[in-house]
């Protein structure tokens, strides 16, 4: 049967191969890509807490032709997320980038700690 991350896996494959082109809409955190007459769509949300300020958490609401798809960070489907527009956006792209430079430097760091 096929699920969710199955799902997330073809849209990364025609991401990849050119077939969806993502742009990105008004706002923070929303894209959009359109084929044949389907409406692809990501969006990050930041709930609210009862005191205003923004929870820690991010929830990913995925809308994949007429499936929507709802998870939070910790999900193995953010890393597919993140995959799909650092294919399919050019800012994701360099995001994704500097962010792997952060994680090799943290990551020297830690094991010249242990290595001595």
């Amino acid at each position: 049967m096929v699920n969710e991350s199955d799902l997330l896996n073809l849209v990364l494959q025609a991401t990849q191969r050119g077939r969806l082109i993502w742009r990105s809409l008004p706002g923070a955190d929303r894209y959009e890509a359109e084929a044949y007459r389907y409406l692809y769509r990501i969006t990050f949300k930041s709930p609210l807490l009862d005191n205003g300020m923004s929870a820690d958490t991010t929830l990913y609401s995925v809308s994949v032709a007429e499936v929507l798809i709802t998870f939070a960070d910790g999900s193995p489907l953010v890393e597919v997320i993140h995959e799909i527009l650092a294919a399919g956006v050019d800012e994701w792209k360099h995001h994704r980038r500097f962010v792997q430079m952060d994680i090799d430097a943290a990551y020297a760091s830690l094991s010249s700690l242990i290595d001595g």
